[in-house]
């Protein structure tokens, strides 16, 4: 097999970057020299020991002189193989528009005829194997493995200090509040452990932590808006559990080992819930 220079659009959210990992790691075990187009907090996620990532930062102007110039930009590099981790119409044009001889990803958005390789998209099926069908067509069978995130020893030492003695994790608040546990119901889960606790989440979070330690009766380690993504992982990996809704940081926690109990609500349990191993899905009455 011929080895391709390939460029990969990536969506925006760390979730579905998790779900990427076993289609992404196996694509560049065959075609080692891989862009990757992202926003710099997927960076962080897909950064992995053994393999050389080069990042593009996600161009998210909409004016159509703006996306000619952006085709333009990537004409240069030369790509020969564009797999489109992204559904969007907008990223199968720019590639179009870029001259990559090979363009594969989901039938979606009416963006067929601007693909060399349209794969079925199936909303039931759990996501690292939705991705992993884009990689039919270039001829690459991996196993169905699940997402695994790589974590260091010096990011795990550096966890296990930011932790303080918690074993537990918990996280506050969620990008959407449609999928967002009430304080009430984490409060009385925190209360309850035996073990020490911890919050995780992003800045934008903080307020939601706030409530819900003022509401907790014990001592508990707040890291939302502390951690990087990185010092997250490695925080992640040296817990017993961690709870939450479904969130890109409930991905992250699962890819790194850590045993899961995830809540839906809004969102599909098949397709985005991890039900393997160590990891629990709780379904919510009619999604709320």
């Amino acid at each position: 097999m011929r080895s391709e220079k390939v460029l990969v659009s990536m969506k925006r959210f760390i979730g579905d970057a998790v779900m990427t990992t076993p289609m992404l790691n196996a694509l560049q075990s065959h075609h080692p020299d891989i862009t990757i187009i992202c926003p710099g907090h997927v960076a962080q996620v897909l950064w992995h020991p053994d393999f050389e990532r080069k990042f593009l930062p996600l161009d998210t102007k909409r004016k159509p002189w703006e996306l000619v110039a952006k085709a333009l930009e990537l004409r240069k590099q030369r790509f020969t193989l564009a797999v489109l981790v992204n559904h969007s119409f907008r990223s199968a044009l720019t590639t179009k528009l870029a001259g990559i001889p090979k363009r594969v990803g989901h039938a979606t958005e009416g963006r067929n005829w601007l693909l060399t390789s349209a794969v079925p998209y199936d909303e039931n099926t759990f996501e690292a194997w939705s991705e992993l069908d884009l990689l039919k067509p270039l001829a690459i069978e991996p196993q169905r493995t699940t997402p695994v995130l790589p974590v260091t020893e010096s990011e795990r030492a550096k966890g296990e200090e930011l932790l303080k003695g918690a074993m537990i994790g918990i996280q506050p608040g969620a990008r959407f509040a449609s999928k967002m546990l009430t304080v009430e119901v984490l409060a009385e889960v925190a209360n309850q452990l035996s073990q020490k606790p911890a919050f995780f989440g992003a800045s934008e979070e903080k307020d939601s932590a706030d409530k819900l330690q003022a509401a907790v009766s014990k001592d508990v380690t707040n890291l939302v808006g502390v951690t990087s993504i990185r010092e997250s992982l490695g925080a992640l990996a040296n817990l017993k559990a961690m709870i939450g809704a479904d969130t890109g940081l409930m991905h992250m926690a699962t890819a790194v080992g850590c045993p899961t109990v995830t809540i839906f609500g809004p969102t599909p349990a098949q397709k985005w819930g991890h039900t393997y191993g160590s990891n629990q899905v709780i379904l919510a009455p009619e999604g709320d």
